[in-house]
């Protein structure tokens, strides 16, 4: 890959966590319990699914 390319990529996942931040109202990517945790990396790697899905298409 040439640097265009890996920069472009870059920019993508700043965009994700932008927006991620902006529509869906979370700050902090931490929680007190296990199960929480867990939880908020599931939903969050669906969302990344999905939007990557989405962006491919």
């Amino acid at each position: 890959m040439d640097v265009a390319n890996l920069y472009k990529k870059r920019w993508l996942i700043v965009l994700f966590f932008k927006w991620l931040k902006q529509h869906l109202k979370i700050k902090k990517f931490r929680a007190q319990r296990r199960t929480l945790f867990a939880y908020k990396s599931v939903w969050l790697l669906s969302h990344t699914v999905l939007w990557l899905l989405s962006y491919m298409t």
